[in-house]
């Protein structure tokens, strides 16, 4: 009876240590995903940024072109 009381009981430690490491695996998975997710969101921010940067100089660079076009429009007028 002692032997298999024994067996139980480092059976159950073993459970216990097994249930510890599924415990830890488990949070450094989730903690993984969290980076995963965080860097994606600043990824797509970034991407954002960029892409809201990009339209704000060509929308200039276009204000700056037609600006300029009616520049030479109005001298043209001024000088006929």
């Amino acid at each position: 009876m002692r032997h298999k009381k024994k067996i139980l009981e480092e059976q159950t430690a073993l459970l216990n240590r097994v249930e510890e490491l599924n415990q830890c695996i488990d949070s450094k998975i989730e903690k993984s995903i969290q980076d995963i997710i965080v860097r994606m969101s600043d990824s797509y921010n970034e991407t954002r940024y960029k892409t809201k940067r990009g339209r704000f100089i060509a929308i200039i660079l276009l204000c700056s072109v037609l600006s300029a076009l009616i520049g030479v429009e109005l001298t043209l007028f001024i000088i006929k």
